[in-house]
């Protein structure tokens, strides 16, 4: 496969977990993906609701009055093929800076680190984690 069509495949397995996110009312505000450094992406994930409020407040001007929603930092880093994950609750009008780090899993792969990407985020939105 020529490199060109490798990486687009790439971008299109990240956009796709995206959308299945997104059919279980999960937000994906920030996708990293870096071709060349072996597959490695970091995810950032909210839950659907809080999301849907804090745009709302934001869209309108104000002072964010609604608290910015929580943060599922997922970072696959396909050199060592180690999922991490970290979260943050971030001040009502700024990215995260403070994160927790949770747990780090193996995986085998990239499509193994996204499936697994993909049921950390529905567990951690579901209230299941």
């Amino acid at each position: 496969m020529a490199a060109s069509d490798s990486a687009a495949s790439y971008f299109e397995r990240l956009l796709a977990l995206a959308q299945r996110l997104a059919s279980h009312d999960i937000v994906v505000t920030r996708i990293h993906g870096d071709w060349r450094a072996f597959g490695s992406w970091e995810i950032w994930t909210e839950s659907g609701p809080p999301a849907d409020a804090y745009a709302k407040t934001a869209h309108k001007g104000s002072l964010f009055p609604v608290p910015a929603p929580e943060v599922l930092r997922l970072s696959w880093d396909g050199r060592e093929g180690l999922l991490s994950v970290s979260t943050a609750s971030p001040p009502r009008h700024e990215s995260p800076t403070h994160w927790t780090r949770g747990e780090t899993l193996e995986f085998r792969g990239l499509d193994d680190a996204l499936s697994g990407a993909e049921d950390l985020a529905i567990r951690r939105w579901n209230g299941e984690a």
